[in-house]
């Protein structure tokens, strides 16, 4: 069975301190197309624009030579960067990358998630329980969370489906 998703540095032992602790309240509503980044005509972005690739393709790329690549997020609860992982998630098992670090669990509740991304039924309470205990104070146990573990847990079933109907 693949194990997707491993967990870095937070823990639910008590009086241990989490990775990262946010003050502001997330925000998932879109940015809008004003303050997005395009490349304008003329702005210097024609390597960019010959040399194209998705972003997700860029990404799952840099694993051909580096064994590490940090995503990183302006700020927690960004839709599009929630969104993006999702996408991101398939296309990094196509590169034969296997696992990611998600800071949004306890590394102590890694059998946890092991057994939520192994489960025949996705338990999103228990996604979105996961993602609770790891900053009660803050709340990240948003939904768009619980569907990054969902993609995860999707990919495995379909994996599983593959090797079964080839078996």
């Amino acid at each position: 069975m693949l194990t997707f998703i491993f967990v870095i540095r937070a823990t639910t032992t008590p009086g241990a301190q989490s990775v990262s602790a946010s003050s502001g309240v997330a925000d998932f509503s879109p940015l809008p197309l004003s303050q997005s980044s395009c490349i304008k005509p003329g702005s210097g972005g024609s390597n960019l624009i010959a040399h194209f690739q998705l972003p997700e393709d860029y990404i799952a790329s840099k694993f051909k030579d580096h064994q590490l690549v940090f995503l990183g997020e302006g700020v927690h609860g960004s839709k599009q960067n929630l969104l993006f992982l999702q996408k991101l998630i398939p296309r990094l098992y196509e590169a034969g990358v296997y696992n990611i670090g998600f800071e949004m669990i306890c590394s102590d509740e890694q059998p946890e998630v092991d057994r939520l991304l192994a489960a025949k039924q996705y338990d999103n309470t228990k996604a979105l329980t996961l993602l609770f205990h790891w900053d009660p104070a803050i709340g990240f146990a948003a939904q768009e969370y619980a569907d990054v573990l969902r993609a995860a847990w999707t990919l495995n079933q379909n994996l599983l489906k593959a090797i079964r109907s080839f078996a």
